[in-house]
């Protein structure tokens, strides 16, 4: 949509108090707007942004989104599939919406279907980022004249369904495992298909009800329904890039690449694949980029202890001066209360502050002994859940829970992003925070470990980093350095004592409500 001008504003304003009173005017106004969406989109429908003052505006479509309504018009026309692949927040939803309500207005027996991940996102009374509630602000503003006869939102306008009493049509919504589950349909809009939990359910579903079905999403890595359709070479794909939007310019470009993580930036502006299909969390170049790097070490020591399991595995613990890692040094052939006094002796003989440790599992034993000393240690002790919920941070305003599957995936992460920092520094020269960066010693074991990793999106859009489970099967053991320096560096326990980083349940200590990280995370 483009910020109105007075121009189209008084257009409409004239144009509907002319037709208000006009019964020859309005039958011919509806038969021109019936052949031509665009047309009626542009006078007769408004949109909403809180963005924006004012936050109601007249909906007049760009030339892209103009394009996309004769495309879907296309596809509906021919009864085949079609994959709309977009930067994100391009008004796309708001286009299939103003289509399916033409549709809904003006031609007998049609019915749309809006489908989502989850039935929230479809239709929540009050919150104008579902589907239904932008259909129904749509509908609300049309001039009444044009509304069916006989139509009642009482009684027509209920959760996920939308009737049109004069002629039969009807919009209705599905979310989650239950989509398909309503019968057939004229057409069939997947919205942000790229994120459906049980694809593999949906799809068969939805495809039994209807031949014409329109696939829209940002990429979200591989592996998806929506990936292997966008490039089966099977399908009609319309893509909706940010430079076909003239709201958006070089300036907010930049601006949105400084702001943004670069997968997510990847995903979201750039539309790109080969960025989102990238499954190694931290690639060799970047590590290579921090071997000996010259930056002044933080004030505060802290240790971080990986507890080795069974099999070949070894303890491994990092001394880490953030954003210098000081020293790294590994053992094995020790039981837990063995390691457990041994990674004392070296947290107190270099001064840490904290001495922080899976506790899941075989850790345990590590924490019973350390929590039993006749003498309190130098040291907080900080026993972590790397399985459990992620830290109370928030990111860019956005909550850790909401970005990572688990707290081993978030600290990874953030090394992930210290990496890429120093590389873009060191390789591009790129201005970060020295704090923001890191700097590890030439150890070859610890070098090779930090890029065996993988990750990838979930159906949800989380970031889930490969097990050790996971890593076995492809003959990689445990990273022990590698996860000894993502519980040493992280800056999600930074002025939390061990009670307050428990995340296995409840987060405890003062000040919880919200911590922010600093830096230029996301």
């Amino acid at each position: 949509m483009i910020a109105p001008t007075p121009d189209i504003l008084t257009y409409r304003y004239e144009l509907h108090a002319k037709l208000a009173n006009d019964p020859d005017g309005q039958a011919l106004a509806r038969a021109r707007w019936a052949d031509d969406c665009a047309a009626w989109v542009r006078e007769c429908l408004w949109t909403f942004d809180p963005r924006e003052s004012p936050a109601f505006l007249p909906f007049a479509p760009f030339p892209r989104q103009q394009e996309y309504l004769d495309w879907i018009t296309e596809r509906f026309d021919n009864a085949e599939q079609g994959i709309a692949e977009k930067t994100r927040d391009m008004g796309l939803t708001y286009c299939a919406c103003a289509w399916a309500l033409h549709r809904w207005l003006y031609f007998d027996g049609f019915k749309a279907t809006f489908v989502s991940r989850k039935l929230e996102l479809v239709d929540r009374i009050g919150d104008m980022d579902t589907i239904f509630e932008k259909l129904r602000f749509m509908r609300g503003k049309i001039p009444e004249y044009l509304l069916p006869r006989g139509f009642d939102p009482r009684v027509h306008d209920g959760r996920g369904k939308l009737i049109n009493p004069e002629n039969g049509s009807s919009i209705t919504g599905e979310g989650g495992a239950n989509a398909g589950r309503g019968g057939r349909s004229s057409i069939y809009f997947i919205d942000e298909a790229a994120y459906l939990d049980h694809p593999d359910k949906v799809e068969p579903a939805i495809s039994a009800n209807s031949d014409c079905r329109i696939y829209i999403s940002t990429p979200n890595g591989p592996d998806r329904l929506f990936y292997s359709k966008r490039h089966s070479g099977k399908f009609s794909v319309f893509t909706f890039h940010w430079r076909d939007d003239p709201r958006k310019s070089e300036d907010w470009y930049t601006r949105k690449k400084d702001e943004m993580d670069p997968v997510d930036f990847a995903r979201e502006v750039e539309i790109d694949y080969s960025e989102s299909q990238e499954d190694t969390l931290i690639p060799m170049r970047w590590v290579r980029a921090a071997v000996g790097l010259d930056l002044p070490p933080g004030p505060e020591i802290v240790c971080g202890l990986d507890v080795a399991e069974l099999g070949s595995s070894k303890n491994a613990i990092a001394v880490c001066r953030s954003p210098v890692v000081v020293s790294l040094d590994r053992w094995s052939g020790m039981n837990t209360t063995q390691t457990a006094h041994r990674a004392k002796e070296i947290t107190e003989g270099v001064r840490a502050s904290q001495l922080r440790f899976d506790a899941t599992g075989i850790g345990a034993g590590v924490r019973g002994t350390l929590e039993s000393l006749e003498e309190d240690p130098t040291f907080e002790v900080v026993p972590i859940y790397a399985g459990a919920s992620p830290s109370p941070v928030y990111y860019d305003n956005k909550a850790a829970k909401d970005k990572f599957t688990n707290l081993r995936a978030e600290m990874w992460w953030e090394l992930r992003r210290r990496f890429q920092r120093t590389w873009e520094h060191v390789e591009g020269g790129v201005k970060h925070d020295p704090s923001d960066m890191i700097s590890i010693p030439n150890r070859e074991n610890l070098i090779q470990q930090l890029t065996q990793p993988k990750f990838r999106f979930t159906e949800g859009g989380k970031i889930r980093l490969e097990s050790k489970d996971q890593m076995r099967t492809r003959g990689i053991s445990s990273p022990d350095e590698g996860d000894a320096l993502a519980m040493g560096m992280t800056s999600a326990f930074s002025g939390w004592g061990s009670a307050d980083v428990a995340f296995g349940g409840e987060v405890s200590g003062g000040g919880a409500d919200r911590l922010t990280a600093g830096g230029d995370f996301w």
